[in-house]
């Protein structure tokens, strides 16, 4: 089990309630980059730059 979703379980939420809390978070980085395209590029960038490392 990652140690976020430890940490999370450890606060005394169920499994159930850290995958919809992990989706929540997923969604809202999403909406992100549908707003603000150039986000986009931006992460491509840090992406290609962390493969070549």
């Amino acid at each position: 089990m990652p140690c976020i979703a430890k940490a999370l379980l450890d606060t005394g939420l169920t499994e159930d309630d850290t995958v919809i809390y992990a989706v929540k978070i997923m969604a809202d980085s999403i909406c992100d980059v549908l707003v603000n395209p150039r986000l986009l590029d931006s992460i491509k960038e840090e992406f290609a730059t962390a493969i070549e490392k």
